[in-house]
């Protein structure tokens, strides 16, 4: 909304001259409602809550950034390594289109390379070594009869692109206020068996409710 309203208020010479008349009170009206929205995304989020039968193996991720808030809890389940993600999303506040925005803002920044790095690494990979590939697929799934934004990723050697190491699953669950919870699960088995993890993200979500 911000780029649209700044085109929208310099699109015409009325508003242009409405500018350099107000450009103090708007200047600093515009300042605030900037750090409004950064420092809301200071407010630490819920704790995530895994299943009762995920082993616990972290509580923190070291690669995190400190800007937006966020908090990371890993476990291993079946030979999987599943991380739940909580984290604020400053560029909005509503359920809406967050979960696709975040997605997608992710993967333009690189931030998924980073989420994911301690998850690598608790399956005894060098997490320098490896890469993520989006796998073309469906950008949504439904689980629990509700459709959810998703991503499927490759894990591959960077020093040998076709050697595939295993496949990520991230489903992004949306909530009202700004936060946003990202469920990743990691395997190294190459079958097809179960892609989107019907089992693990039902049982996650059924708890999250």
């Amino acid at each position: 909304m911000v780029p649209v309203a700044i085109v929208v208020s310099l699109i015409s010479p009325a508003s242009r001259l409405k500018w350099k008349e107000k450009i103090v009170p708007r200047s600093v009206t515009s300042v605030i409602l900037l750090l409004i929205l950064m420092l809301g995304s200071l407010i630490p989020p819920s704790l995530p809550v895994g299943d009762d039968s995920w082993i616990l193996v972290s509580e923190e991720n070291p690669d995190s950034w400190p800007w937006p808030a966020s908090e990371q809890y890993t476990y291993l389940h079946d030979g999987k390594v599943i991380s739940i993600l909580n984290t604020r999303i400053p560029h909005t506040f509503s359920v809406y289109g967050s979960a696709q925005s975040s997605l997608s803002i992710a993967l333009t920044l690189g931030l998924d390379d980073l989420r994911l790095k301690q998850s690598i690494d608790q399956l005894g990979i060098n997490p320098e070594s490896f890469a993520l590939e989006p796998i073309v697929a469906d950008s949504k799934h439904t689980y629990n009869d509700k459709e959810y934004h998703v991503l499927r990723e490759r894990i591959f050697l960077e020093s040998v692109d076709s050697l595939t190491l295993g496949y990520v699953l991230i489903v992004a669950i949306p909530s009202a206020g700004g936060e946003l919870t990202v469920l990743s699960i990691v395997r190294t088995s190459l079958d097809d068996i179960d892609v989107w993890e019907e089992k693990i993200v039902n049982d996650f979500l059924r708890i999250s409710d």
